[in-house]
């Protein structure tokens, strides 16, 4: 039951049942599956230092998130299609403008890679091309998930909205969503 879990708990919660899991379980193959969130998500959570990435943005200009050191960054994950998302689009314009000229960069993290209009349309739609904006990078080769670029995974997003904040020295100090 802990695999359905994942996306709602406080990690140090999912810890402690991983925990109490036993080693033959923990050993299964849900247990190993298990065992790989909670690695992404430990990675994606505050005290972790983030995980690199670079995405061609919105404009079709580069993005490495190396770049933004020295500065703050949020990490918007988000979707054209996920309603939670859109509505929280005003708060997130009202965050900006007010906290852009102290140097807070934002990055939205969209889950349009299939769709990549209805991404653009969205974008234009809100009102939010003020802020970088990137596609997730997951890629369907042959009907399989390619995973190696895939920016969700890094961070262990599993659902949207999540929002993560990193400090200038690269560390994330906040995990909403």
């Amino acid at each position: 039951q802990l695999q359905y879990h994942l996306s709602d708990l406080p990690l140090d919660s999912l810890e402690a049942y991983y925990e109490r899991l036993g080693p033959q379980t923990r050993q299964s193959k849900p247990g190993l599956e298990i065992g790989r969130r909670l690695e992404q998500i430990r990675r994606g959570s505050p005290g972790s230092i983030a995980p690199e990435f670079s995405a061609t943005d919105i404009d079709d200009q580069p993005l490495s998130l190396s770049n933004y050191r020295g500065r703050y960054v949020l990490l918007d994950f988000w979707a054209s299609w996920c309603i939670p998302c859109r509505k929280g689009n005003p708060h997130l314009r009202e965050l900006y403008a007010k906290y852009k000229e102290r140097g807070i960069e934002f990055i939205g993290i969209s889950d349009d890679d299939r769709e990549p209009k209805k991404w653009r349309d969205a974008v234009a739609k809100d009102s939010i091309g003020h802020w970088k904006h990137i596609l997730r990078g997951l890629k369907f080769v042959n009907n399989s998930l390619d995973l190696r670029n895939d920016i969700n995974e890094k961070y262990g997003v599993g659902t949207l909205p999540t929002r993560i904040l990193i400090d200038p020295s690269g560390k994330i100090v906040g995990r909403f969503g």
